[in-house]
């Protein structure tokens, strides 16, 4: 722990987590910044600005500032997330901090040093260090489910659930149990336990049912068992967890989308991608992954979507050369093949493998071993189908390092399955 060398003092937060600060009032707006991230609030900027403005030097904001850089899978947003992290690092080196600010420190610089890894420990001690700090939590999550660290995610959450179950059963958690175990539903399903994870989300909705993320564990859970109009009953009764939510209240309602495709209802489904689930253009590539992802099943489906391709081709050209996510490089590819750009497509993967090449680390091995590959089996799914399918048989086992969910990464076995199809009306023509 760093020694304060000037006026600072510990305030403790809503959940009685002690923060370094020069104002109780930024605290209490840290604390509405941690819930708006928390609960998927398009809000939490306003509030971290609030808190930054009382309290310039305020670790745990900056670290939210440079973790939501990163989150965005943006290269261009690197400078930012190092400024952030630097600002923090010299907060901490002025007027001191506590365990769980240094640690949160060094998640963010190990993450902006290319260790994600590194910094999903650092996360898990800050955790250990303050077991109902929400902002380690959510944040480890994140990070967790971006590398398909699956057994971590729900690890470091059953090292603290006792704690927040003891606080929550003494009312001094704040309404924190809730988010943590809608956090444990996602991690459980992912790892297999769909009636567990069912239990779990729906106990977390009935503690707070402002949280989209459990809203949405639940959804999945239904989803992996076939049960649509269960599914679409769900989510017709969660509307508190959307009000004022950011863009993740467009995942949510990719779910509905695929419930109505699934129980035949594909005029709504595609109604519904217009209407809720597209932005146009859309502005973070998680916006991309749930257009691209539904218009493609869609078209499965006979749908015709039109022009709708177009502007996601557009989009993902525009991010040749910023290769933060390989999980959002495989959609940006599947986006430009399917929009008819085969060329373009060629050079994003070219691009891919250039920038992946030029880096060490652990995000640069998942798209040079996994990414790549399964991006090329995309973009030869109509000129070499036969290569698409050996491309995916072949890394079947490895898509769970992609990140994203067990529902999302259903499109690489559809992208399979269509290849095979393709494949075998050649051979017959042959």
């Amino acid at each position: 722990m760093s020694s304060p060398i000037h006026d600072a003092m510990r305030v403790h937060d809503r959940r009685k987590v002690p923060v370094t600060t020069t104002s109780a009032d930024a605290v209490d707006a840290l604390d509405d910044a941690i819930g708006s991230l928390v609960h998927h609030r398009s809000d939490t900027v306003s509030h971290l600005t609030r808190a930054l403005s009382i309290d310039p030097e305020l670790v745990p904001a900056h670290c939210i500032s440079g973790f939501g850089a990163k989150l965005l899978g943006r290269a261009d947003l690197s400078a930012a997330a190092d400024a952030a992290a630097g600002r923090a690092r010299s907060s901490l080196a002025r007027r001191g901090g506590t365990v769980r600010e240094e640690h949160m420190v060094r998640a963010l610089e190990r993450w902006c040093a290319r260790d994600p890894e590194g910094a999903i420990l650092e996360l898990d001690a800050a955790q250990q260090a303050a077991p109902l700090d929400l902002l380690s939590m959510k944040l480890g999550h994140a990070l967790a489910f971006l590398l398909g660290r699956t057994v971590a995610m729900r690890q470091s959450l059953e090292l603290v659930l006792p704690v927040w179950e003891r606080s929550h059963a003494d009312g001094l958690d704040d309404g924190g149990l809730g988010p943590v175990l809608g956090c444990l539903a996602f991690a459980v399903h992912e790892l297999g336990e769909a009636d567990r994870a069912e239990r779990i989300g729906r106990r977390a909705v009935l503690i707070d049912p402002r949280d989209p993320w459990a809203v949405h564990a639940v959804a999945h859970t239904l989803h992996s068992r076939g049960r649509a109009e269960q599914g679409l009953s769900w989510l017709d009764e969660q509307t508190l967890c959307l009000e004022g939510a950011n863009n993740f209240g467009a995942h949510v309602q990719w779910h509905r989308a695929l419930f109505l495709l699934a129980l035949g209802r594909k005029d709504q489904a595609l109604a519904l991608h217009d209407s809720c689930v597209v932005d146009t253009p859309p502005g973070d590539y998680r916006d991309l992954v749930n257009s691209a992802t539904l218009l493609f099943r869609l078209e499965q489906a006979g749908v015709a979507v039109g022009d709708r391709w177009e502007r996601l081709a557009t989009v993902a050209e525009s991010r040749m050369g910023d290769h933060a996510s390989a999980f959002a490089d495989a959609h940006h590819v599947l986006a430009l093949a399917a929009g008819g750009r085969h060329a373009e497509a060629e050079r994003f993967l070219e691009s891919m493998f250039e920038s992946a090449s030029s880096v060490d680390g652990v995000e640069a091995a998942i798209s040079l071993e996994v990414a790549l590959p399964v991006a090329r089996a995309i973009a030869s799914l109509r000129s070499n189908p036969a290569l698409a399918c050996d491309l995916l048989v072949r890394h079947a086992q490895d898509l769970e390092r992609l990140g994203g969910s067990q529902a999302q990464r259903e499109i690489f076995q559809l992208v399979l399955d269509d290849a095979k199809a393709r494949r075998a009306r050649a051979s017959a023509a042959a």
